[in-house]
């Protein structure tokens, strides 16, 4: 019901396109600067694997750039198979959270990993 309310108060965007496409996340960033709105979380579930994977991570990262974002703006991606001090014994994935400024501050994004270190 939460989700739902935040949804109908235009306070939740769901994106169905390409992430490192030429308008899913433009049109957003777009709408987002002519409300004067600021990003608060992107979940991404885990599809930052798939586009690293077809060599299009530098564009995912360019288009989130394009977001209006500040220090509290936050990506929420599932990683699987891994362990680090986050994940929980048992479980096959971890839900990581990372400041975007964080990633977008690090430069050149050469792997899905570079993604997922703090």
């Amino acid at each position: 019901e939460f989700v739902k309310s935040l949804q109908i108060r235009d306070g939740i965007t769901p994106v169905v396109g390409d992430l490192a496409g030429d308008r899913a996340i433009a049109s957003i960033a777009r709408d987002m600067a002519d409300r004067h709105a600021r990003l608060s979380a992107l979940y991404t579930s885990n599809v930052e694997l798939y586009l690293a994977q077809d060599g299009r991570l530098p564009r995912f990262v360019a288009n989130l750039a394009r977001l209006p974002h500040d220090g509290r703006s936050v990506i929420i991606r599932a990683v699987f198979r891994t362990t680090t001090a986050e994940s929980v014994p048992g479980y096959s994935s971890t839900s990581f959270v990372r400041p975007v400024a964080g990633l977008l501050d690090r430069g050149l994004i050469r792997s899905y990993w570079d993604l997922i270190d703090p």
